[in-house]
């Protein structure tokens, strides 16, 4: 991006540059998304240490496939319903 801001008609102004953020702040966010693989990384170590065959026992029955259903079900609801409310005419009122 320029640091320039063209305006037709008028002249260009310079726009005041942006600094970098602070090292703590930078320090506290790869913190807190190292502590957020820290679930998926249990699920996947866990995985690979009971096996194939236990996986697919636990996984693909019934009772997963309802859930899974009624969770796709619930995006499929929620979603066009939150777009609608969040970007739709609603929310422009003043």
């Amino acid at each position: 991006m320029s640091s320039l801001s063209f305006a037709l008609g008028k002249k260009a102004q310079r726009l005041p540059e942006r600094r970098r953020p602070a090292f703590p702040m930078i320090a506290l966010a790869v913190l807190f998304s190292l502590l957020a693989l820290l679930p998926p990384g249990f699920v996947i170590a866990v995985g690979v240490d009971t096996g194939w065959e236990t996986i697919q026992a636990l996984v693909f029955r019934p009772r997963v496939a309802e859930l899974l259903s009624n969770t796709l079900w619930l995006i499929a609801l929620t979603v066009p319903l939150c777009i609608a409310l969040g970007v739709g005419p609603v929310s422009y009122t003043h």
